[in-house]
């Protein structure tokens, strides 16, 4: 291990001595390294001491057994120089033997003093040698464990049965040899390393939470805090589990309906506020520009016409959504469509969330850096994260399968780029037994996909890796720097570099990414033979900028061809539908205030009259799912707790945020 034959006889020869110590201070004379001169003092064998504590503690022994006793001879230990143990080493020729140094120095003759030190230690009671039972179970007695608060503290062995040896009184002279003196270096607890790891992490993610997540979206003036944002999808579950009955035949018949020829499109307005469903149904004469306008006026005028014709005030709950269908003027055989939605938000949500991400990454360095058990690290946070989040861990137990997720941090390179994987799967048992046979289903069914987000001016740049494959399972992995940014990676999962230092991926604002879609995989149940269909690979370009407000624009770049498009020409052109695709879907995420704002924008081929029947069909079991009970709907339950958990949180902030954010709730509810 270290180079030299016989410590590797001695490190030999010690692992057989038993599982309670492990004695790496007494080696064999005959290594340069490991013996002092004869004026020198004990070496530093902290390195060599580091080396047995990650090989041993991730390979040989057990973490109860685990103990780390190093006995040196003579008395205050002064480290070496990492020169002097190089000059040492290469003192060393072919032969074995030892060549003088400048350490060497010759032997003086006695002198009338040390006759009398000699005197002294025939006169002194005997002391037991290093390796004898007596001296370990005097080094035992004298032991100090780390506890995890960084601490001391010295256990009691007098249960044990081992009787305690007293060390003898220093003596006044401060010429008398030390060469009999023992001394013990604390005892390195692994299980101590493991609890203080998880003791930083848990300390480290709760003061990010409170300061970086939590506090700027409290203390901000318009908006409201993230627990009432979390909770506001079970509050829109709950306002469509109250739509009666002919309110869903009306929404499914205007979306698979025609428009009436005097229009030339139609208008549903969908209103969800204090747990109540409200829709409106009418039809519009619109030009092809005052179309293609129809979701700037949108975002200008929905919030006050929502108030001053429904009373309907934008707060936690409460969500207005437009949707306008109609033909386009180019495009005869094609449905222009129209979607935007309004929502609650905070101004400081975009800002918070890339912070928050960023400096939890570079934390994460120097946890690994600073910690001997860094392969203990990833652990350590996600059973932070379970502390932290109580309510929301209860659910992703049901969703996600424990005992095969694991997350791993680990250093990649020199430069201090580190390779992040998060391997799960999904729990489908977990998922029938929580939210029942629906949403086991659709878990069970969903397609297999490559999810990466690359660079768009450089071919083979990947700043982000997720894939869902069979079995249910799924991995991401990204890498990271020191100063928590992400790192571009190659296609092969290896991190690029540039010289000694890492090629950083650029901030989300201000750039623009592809988002690649590959290996889709669509699974199909009770088909026979037919076990999944293969889809098109998926190429979008996402651009986001900071000003005048943050905004996300999604647009679609290329879609690939569909397998046998001949075979479904009859009923439906897809050669048609990915030319349109490409020329006009487009999705943008805007923030304005306490206002979000999502648009979509997309042209489909109009559907023949069996394919549009087929799809009605099908439909009648997504409507289900929408309007369909809460307690077996994952999405809003999952938020609702993280609500729980976030408000828990937020109760720890100083009270005057709260203050101000009651303040928030009621003012912001007001046009």
């Amino acid at each position: 291990m270290f180079g030299h034959g016989d410590c590797n006889e001695r490190f030999s020869s010690v692992l057989q001595c038993g599982p309670n110590f492990i004695d790496i201070g007494k080696v064999a004379p005959s290594c340069s390294i490991c013996t002092p001169g004869p004026e020198d003092e004990a070496p530093d064998i902290a390195p060599v001491a580091s080396v047995f504590e990650e090989v041993v503690t991730e390979q040989l022994l057990p973490p109860d057994h685990l103990t780390y006793i190093f006995h040196h001879k003579g008395g205050a230990r002064t480290p070496t120089s990492p020169s002097s143990v190089q000059e040492r080493c290469e003192s060393r020729d072919t032969s074995g033997s030892r060549r003088p140094t400048k350490h060497d120095r010759p032997e003086q003759p006695k002198t009338s003093r040390d006759a009398s030190r000699d005197q002294m230690k025939q006169n002194s009671p005997e002391q037991p040698q290093a390796d004898s039972p007596a001296a370990v179970d005097a080094a035992s007695s004298k032991e100090t464990v780390s506890c995890a608060d960084g601490q001391e503290s010295t256990p009691d062995r007098s249960s044990e049965g081992t009787t305690p040896v007293s060390s003898p009184q220093k003596e006044d002279h401060q010429d008398a040899p030390t060469n009999n003196t023992k001394v013990t270096k604390p005892v390195r607890s692994l299980s101590a390393k493991a609890d203080k790891t998880a003791t930083d992490c848990y300390r480290l993610l709760r003061d990010l939470i409170a300061t970086v997540l939590l506090a700027p979206c409290t203390n901000s003036f318009d908006g409201w805090p993230l627990s009432a944002l979390a909770s506001h999808l079970m509050e829109c579950k709950q306002a469509l589990i109250a739509a009666p009955r002919e309110k869903k035949e009306a929404l499914q018949k205007f979306i698979f309906g025609n428009t009436q020829k005097t229009d030339t499109h139609r208008q549903c307005s969908v209103w969800l506020h204090e747990r109540e469903f409200q829709e409106a149904v009418s039809g519009l004469r619109l030009s092809g520009e005052d179309a293609e306008c129809r979701s700037d006026f949108w975002r200008e005028t929905m919030r006050s016409e929502a108030f001053s014709s429904r009373k309907v005030k934008l707060q936690p709950g409460t969500s207005i959504i437009k949707l306008l269908v109609g033909a386009p003027g180019c495009q005869k055989a094609a449905t222009d469509v129209h979607l935007h939605c309004l929502n609650p938000a905070n101004p400081e949500l975009f800002s918070c969330v890339l912070n928050f991400i960023q400096r939890f990454f570079r934390d994460c360095y120097r946890l690994v850096v600073s910690t001997p058990l860094s392969t203990k690290t990833g652990p350590a946070i996600l059973s932070a994260l379970a502390k932290l989040f109580p309510e929301s861990n209860r659910i992703v137990q049901d969703i996600l399968d424990l005992e095969s997720s694991e997350y791993m941090i680990a250093d990649a390179t020199s430069a201090g780029v580190l390779k992040h994987t998060l391997r799960s799967r999904w729990d489908l048992k977990g998922i029938l037994r929580r939210f029942g046979q629906t949403q086991a289903n659709i878990f069970r069914y969903r397609p297999m996909y490559t999810f990466r987000v690359e660079s768009q001016t450089r071919t083979g740049f990947v700043a982000f890796t997720m894939v869902e494959s069979r079995g249910h399972r799924i991995e991401l992995i990204f890498f990271t720097s020191r100063s928590g940014k992400l790192v571009w990676a190659d296609l092969d999962g290896f991190p690029r570099m540039e010289g000694r230092d890492a090629l950083e991926v650029p901030k989300l604002f201000g750039n623009s990414f592809h988002v690649r879609l590959t290996d889709l995989k669509v699974q199909l149940g009770g088909c026979g033979c037919f076990g999944s269909v293969d889809l098109p690979p998926l190429l979008l370009s996402m651009r986001a900028k900071q000003r005048p407000h943050p905004v996300i624009d999604v647009s679609c770049v290329e879609i690939g061809a569909f397998r046998m498009e001949w075979f479904f020409s009859p009923l439906f052109d897809a050669k048609l539908m990915r030319t349109l695709l490409v020329q006009h879907l487009s999705v943008s995420f805007q923030l304005l205030g306490d206002e979000l704002h999502a648009n979509a924008h997309f042209q489909m081929p109009k559907l023949g009259s069996l394919l549009k029947g087929v799809l009605m069909s099908m439909s009648s079991k997504l409507m289900d799912i929408v309007f369909g009970s809460a307690s077996e709907d994952l999405p809003p339950i999952l938020f609702a707790a993280l609500g729980k958990d976030l408000a828990v949180l937020e109760s720890t902030l100083p009270s005057t945020k709260h203050a101000q954010s009651a303040h928030i709730w009621s003012s912001a509810s007001t046009v």
